[in-house]
């Protein structure tokens, strides 16, 4: 079991959020491989960031391909 399978195990989850560095194409590359779809680069407090998303929708499609 992964921790997506696990945080989509709970019922109130619809959607798991990953922001890495916009710096880290090691990250960026491992969140696409992943099914996380790019959003938008933002600016946090800390970092720039760009923002990623997986729906539970989207997640369980992936995982019955």
């Amino acid at each position: 079991m992964t921790i997506i399978d696990m945080l989509f195990s709970f019922i109130s989850v619809e959607r798991v959020v990953a922001e890495p560095d916009s710096c880290n194409k090691a990250a960026h590359l491992l969140a696409q491989k992943a099914g996380f779809v790019f959003q938008k680069e933002v600016q946090l407090p800390d970092k720039r960031a760009r923002l990623y998303m997986i729906t539970k929708v989207g997640y369980q499609k992936r995982v019955q391909a």
